[in-house]
């Protein structure tokens, strides 16, 4: 059967990779990823995420790890050199004031680059990150009216399907292990996922009831 595309967009972030996203039926996206020659298509329904999305900032760790290893590194030098090379050590000290500065300086400038911020959208109940979005781009206005889009549709949907609680929780966990199988989520997050959606399912249901169609999760 054929779906019909009523949205597109398409984002590069900081890091290279391309994503390419399908609005299908206003139902669901199919999302396209490229990162160094390597694809990746998977497909989130809109019934399983959370109706608001979520801004975050998205900091470059390692980097910022970087330059305060670099700092730790420098003040090392500066407490070992005028112990041990005494003789040597104002040009030492100099060198290593000047190659240190530089250093953290470019660490402290790629940590700003590589840290953005970002349009989080999240699975209805297990709270699992599904979408990431940069901020603003390609363009303010495209950006906006995506979000603004998918979060209208997300809260239609819910009103016009009213699953009960336990088919909202059976469809999520289906999605999430499809995504964890596809390594769009990582193992962790699906296991933690799935022991948090069995215990919401067992709150909200009857006495000896069985999550259904989950034999293989």
């Amino acid at each position: 059967m054929a779906h019909q595309i009523t949205m597109k967009f398409a984002q590069t972030d900081l890091s290279g990779q391309q994503r390419k996203i399908q609005l299908l039926d206003d139902r669901a996206l199919r999302i396209r990823e490229k990162r160094n020659k390597r694809q990746c298509e998977y497909s989130i329904d809109l019934l399983a995420l959370a109706p608001g999305s979520q801004r975050q900032l998205a900091l470059s760790r390692p980097w910022l790890m970087g330059s305060g290893l670099t700092l730790l590194g420098v003040l090392f030098l500066f407490w070992w050199f005028p112990r041990y090379l005494p003789d040597t050590a104002d040009g030492y000290l100099l060198l290593t004031l000047v190659g240190g500065s530089l250093l953290i300086m470019g660490q402290l400038y790629l940590f700003w680059k590589y840290s953005s911020r970002q349009q989080v959208f999240v699975s209805r109940h297990a709270n699992i990150p599904l979408l990431k979005l940069q901020v603003n781009q390609p363009s303010r206005n495209e950006f906006e009216q995506f979000v603004q889009h998918l979060e209208q549709r997300i809260t239609r949907l819910a009103n016009d399907f009213e699953l009960s609680t336990q088919q909202q929780l059976s469809g999520e966990l289906r999605m999430l292990r499809r995504l964890s199988k596809n390594r769009v989520i990582a193992q962790a997050q699906y296991a933690q996922a799935k022991e948090k959606l069995f215990g919401r399912f067992e709150e909200s249901s009857a006495p000896n009831a069985h999550l259904p169609e989950m034999a293989d999760a």
